[in-house]
C-alpha cells in the first residue's frame, strides 16, 4: 500500500494497526499464521530491495494484531525519505525531507509463504500543535497495482553453454531473446530476472552440496538489437552496445533494470560467467506497461 502524506510537516506521528482474521484449516481449531509488516521508502510496488530502501519492520507474531507508531519528524530528519530513483514518477513523488508530498510503502505479510486470509489495514495520524486545519486529506492510502509479467524458459546445453563476454568465440553460443516494447508512445520501465531452479545440482557434477562456492555465477546482458534483427554476435569494442548488465552472482537468480524507449527492441543473452555449465533457465520481465513481448532467437537468426 503506497502511503502518501499531503502536508509532512502537520503531521507528527501516525499509527498502523495490522488485524487478521482467524481461518480453519480442516476442522473447527482456528489458526493464526505469523504476520507482520515492512515499510519501505518512495511510492511504488517494490520488486527488489537494497537494504537502504527497508524503513523498519516489525516483529512477526502468531497474533490477531500487530501495531506500530511512526515518529514520522523524527524519520525525515533521519533522512529516511531520501529520493527513490526508481519511483513511477520521480518529477512528483520526491521523498526528500523538503518535498510537500511524502511516499512510503508498507506490505503486510505473513512471515511463511502461501498462508492465505483476510486482513484489515488501519491508519491513524496525530497532527502537530502548530498544525492549520485542512479541507483536503492530509494522507491518501493507494493499494498498489501488480507489475505486468512475462516470462520465457531456455537451456544452456553443451553447445549452448557459452560463458561470458570474456570467452572469446564461446559467448555467441549462448541462447539469445528478443524483447520488444509495442508501445509507440510511453518508456517502459523493465525489471528483468534470471533465474534457475535451486534444486539442480549447483557444482554441475554428481556433488549434492549448493555451498555458495559451488554455485554457478549467473548473469545477462541486454545488447542492442542489431539491425538485421537476428542474434547479437558483433565483436564488443563499442561499450555502449550493451544496454544493460545484469551482475554475474554465484546465486540462483541475477537482475537488473532497465528502461525500453517506445517501439525499442533489445536481444537479452543469459549466459554463465565460465563455459559449460548446463542447465535450465528462467527469464522474468517485470513491466510497468503490458506492452512488451519476447521471441526465443534461432541460431539461424
Amino acid at each position: 500500500f503506497a502511503i502518501k502524506v499531503s502536508q509532512p510537516s502537520s503531521i507528527q506521528k501516525i499509527s498502523l494497526r495490522l488485524l487478521q482474521s482467524p481461518s480453519t484449516e480442516g476442522g473447527s481449531d482456528q489458526t493464526l499464521p505469523s504476520i507482520g509488516f515492512y515499510i519501505f521508502k518512495g511510492g511504488r510496488r517494490r520488486l527488489q530491495l537494497k537494504p537502504d530502501d527497508v524503513i523498519h519492520k516489525t516483529s512477526f507474531s502468531a497474533r490477531s494484531d500487530i501495531s506500530i507508531d511512526i515518529p514520522l519528524q523524527s524519520w525525515i530528519n533521519q533522512g529516511f525519505f531520501s529520493a527513490d530513483p526508481f519511483a513511477d514518477d520521480s518529477s512528483s513523488s520526491s521523498s526528500s525531507s523538503s518535498s510537500s508530498v511524502l511516499e512510503f510503502v508498507v506490505m503486510p505479510c505473513t512471515y511463511y509463504s502461501n498462508q492465505e486470509g483476510k486482513f484489515k489495514l488501519s491508519f491513524f495520524y496525530e497532527t502537530t500543535p502548530l498544525a492549520e486545519p485542512s479541507s483536503s486529506p492530509l494522507i491518501e492510502i493507494t493499494e498498489l497495482k501488480q507489475w505486468h509479467t512475462l516470462s520465457t524458459t531456455g537451456e544452456w546445453t553443451e553447445k549452448t553453454a557459452g560463458g561470458c563476454f570474456n570467452h572469446g568465440e564461446s559467448w555467441r553460443n549462448n541462447p539469445q531473446f528478443r524483447l520488444s516494447s509495442t508501445n509507440a508512445s510511453s518508456t517502459t520501465k523493465v525489471l528483468a530476472v534470471l533465474s534457475i531452479s535451486d534444486s539442480i545440482d549447483p557444482s554441475s557434477s554428481s556433488s549434492s552440496s549448493s555451498s555458495s562456492s559451488k554455485k554457478p555465477s549467473i548473469g545477462f546482458y541486454a545488447v542492442k538489437a542489431p539491425e538485421h534483427g537476428g542474434k547479437f554476435c558483433e565483436t564488443i569494442s563499442d561499450p555502449s552496445v550493451v544496454v544493460k548488465k545484469a551482475a554475474f552472482r554465484k546465486s540462483f537468480e541475477s537482475y537488473c533494470v532497465f528502461e525500453l524507449s517506445p517501439l525499442q527492441s533489445i536481444n537479452i543473452l543469459p549466459c554463465t560467467f565460465h563455459p559449460s555449465f548446463t542447465s535450465p533457465f528462467r527469464l522474468t520481465f517485470y513491466s510497468s506497461l503490458p506492452n512488451i513481448a519476447v521471441d526465443r532467437l534461432s541460431d539461424n537468426e
